[in-house]
């Protein structure tokens, strides 16, 4: 194995542990071995097979990686917390999340005053008396063509054949070793890789509660509006932002790391098991027997598994998580001045290598090098800046931004959305750009391709008006772009303030949050204000004066180079 080959999902392990040991022996295990290494901010230690059997007596918080070996070796000691076999992380089937969670994650949260509750499945086999004799078949999974007609039935039973369909369209990704999920309808919608859960009136900076576990914290055949968290943020009525980490796959305890958290927020870990080790955890319980048990004809509102269920379920679910969480908040009357933010595993990440991701990753990047070297950009001893921009159009606001940013760093990219999804087309906004900034000499204009703020990367940014201020994290859109900036030279991203746009804003706050991780300097930059209009220059304000015929107000607001090219197209009258 070869370091070029090394897949992603090393990239997540090696984000997510301090301490990593390789047991094994050969060359796999010493290209493992030296990939962590080169790693400055982990423990790596190397282990050999000895006598079938290898002694740890390391801190418990540790991922251990087991090569193939003719007699398996057996690893005692408190480091046995996460131990993983190579090709299951190719086949990405990670084993003993729980495990992890129990004695790792869950401990270090509550120590952190993060709330945790694990809410466990429901015991409904006491109650097959009460209900007909193929619901029990059903509880056991014995008839596997029951279950489809049952899935079918309750498809038939909600009209919601359209949703079948967007379910169906959805596609998975386990190159990260857990599942995200892509795609984007009318009624199911996700956001990186993760169910998006509707905020109207949610405050920015309020308190999180995660939900974390399999398909009852996603809800992936329900609409958007009826999924468990949508129900909980209602709930909540704005005292807290609810984020769904749903993953129908293992590696619960991987999404649960690469999260970042803060005192007083709440961790719902949804778990089938009914296990010691659950109350042994020191975390809260929930019981969902009693909301079960409590609907009419239950058998008509779950398909193949009581996690698979409608929104008469969900409904009750969230309202019993919601009543513990107000309850235990009035029990503990907990006070954080503070937002002091709480992170396992490693705070300062390493970027994904270029050959980790996408092969069109690396053709995009190497033609941006390639250029930006013949403009004299220095990408491996200068300092160098980027700032990802709409444009729509470019205004005198988006000039100045740029201009105070070039003075700041050696050179400076701009790349320009290139999804046709504004008011203005690609083209058009390219060349506003280029020509607004010929007179900046360490400036080069680039188009962002589909690898910055895209549908593909950031689908939220395209329907903004709808979503108000919904909660993103960004970690695709902004993992792609640490992968490419450590190629570019960029040290630092500029953006402008956004105090209007609640979506722009998250992805703001998104940012700040985690480049610093990555090494990358996150600059805000106060929005150039027009005594005009007395307010903020913004690319709305242009558009809406366009819309209404108000041609001259437009100009207050743009460049002498904006107003040629608009004039030109007919796009100013």
């Amino acid at each position: 194995m070869a370091l070029s080959t090394i897949p992603l999902v090393i990239n997540t392990i090696e984000n997510c542990y301090k301490k990593i040991c390789v047991i094994g022996t050969g060359d796999a295990s010493k290209a493992l071995f030296e990939y962590f290494k080169s790693n400055t901010h982990l423990d790596v230690i190397w282990k050999q097979q000895d006598d079938g059997q290898v002694l740890l007596d390391e801190d418990v918080d540790i991922a251990i990686f087991t090569f193939p070996f003719k007699e398996p070796a057996q690893v005692v000691g408190k480091g046995n917390v996460y131990s993983v076999h190579y090709q299951s992380l190719l086949r990405n089937d990670i084993e003993n999340p729980f495990w992890d969670i129990y004695e790792n994650i869950i401990p270090q949260l509550l120590e952190n005053d993060v709330n945790v509750l694990i809410v466990t499945s429901p015991r409904l086999q006491g109650y097959q008396p009460k209900i007909p004799l193929i619901f029990s078949m059903l509880l056991f999974r014995f008839i596997i063509r029951f279950s489809k007609k049952r899935d079918y039935y309750l498809l038939k039973h909600f009209d919601e054949l359209e949703i079948y369909d967007e379910f169906m369209n959805t596609k998975a990704d386990k190159s990260k070793g857990y599942v995200r999920v892509f795609g984007n309808g009318k009624k199911i919608n996700y956001d990186d890789g993760f169910r998006r859960i509707p905020a109207e009136k949610v405050q920015i900076h309020a308190r999180k509660i995660f939900l974390f576990g399999f398909c009852m914290s996603a809800n992936p055949m329900l609409p958007d509006d009826s999924t468990i968290g949508a129900c909980l943020q209602k709930s909540a009525a704005g005292q807290y932002r609810v984020l769904s980490r749903g993953n129908d796959g293992a590696s619960i305890n991987l999404v649960m790391r690469e999260e970042s958290y803060n005192k007083g927020d709440v961790v719902v870990i949804f778990s089938g098991h009914r296990d010691t080790h659950a109350h042994l955890s020191g975390a809260d319980i929930v019981d969902l027997t009693d909301c079960y048990c409590s609907i009419k004809k239950l058998w008509l509102h779950i398909a193949d598994s009581s996690f698979h269920c409608d929104a008469s379920i969900t409904s009750k679910v969230a309202q019993k998580i919601w009543s513990h969480i107000d309850r235990s908040k009035k029990e503990k009357r907990q006070s954080f001045a503070g937002k002091d933010e709480v992170t396992l595993g490693n705070f300062n990440r390493k970027a994904p290598m270029l050959s980790m991701v996408d092969p069109k990753v690396s053709d995009f990047v190497n033609a941006v090098k390639q250029e930006a070297n013949e403009l004299g950009f220095d990408c491996i001893h200068g300092r160098g800046g980027c700032i990802v921009m709409n444009c729509n159009p470019f205004t005198l606001g988006h000039q100045w931004l740029i201009e105070t940013a070039s003075k700041q760093v050696d050179f400076l990219y701009i790349f320009v959305v290139q999804e046709d999804k504004s008011y203005f087309k690609f083209e058009d906004r390219l060349e506003m750009v280029k020509m607004g900034t010929i007179h900046i000499p360490n400036v080069a204009v680039f188009s962002s391709g589909s690898f910055m703020i895209s549908s593909a990367t950031l689908p939220g940014y395209f329907d903004k008006k709808h979503l108000g201020n919904i909660a993103i994290s960004a970690s695709i859109d902004l993992e792609l772009f640490v992968t490419m900036a450590q190629e570019l030279g960029i040290s630092t991203r500029f953006v402008g303030e956004e105090p209007n746009d609640g979506y722009t804003n998250s992805y703001n706050l998104a940012m700040k949050r985690l480049l610093p991780r990555y090494g990358i300097d996150f600059v805000e930059i106060p929005r150039k204000r027009s005594e005009y209009i007395n307010n903020v220059i913004s690319a709305t304000y242009v558009r809406n004066y366009i819309e209404e015929g108000k041609v001259k107000e437009a100009k207050h607001l743009l460049p002498e180079t904006t107003i040629q090219i608009l004039e030109k197209r007919n796009l100013l009258k």
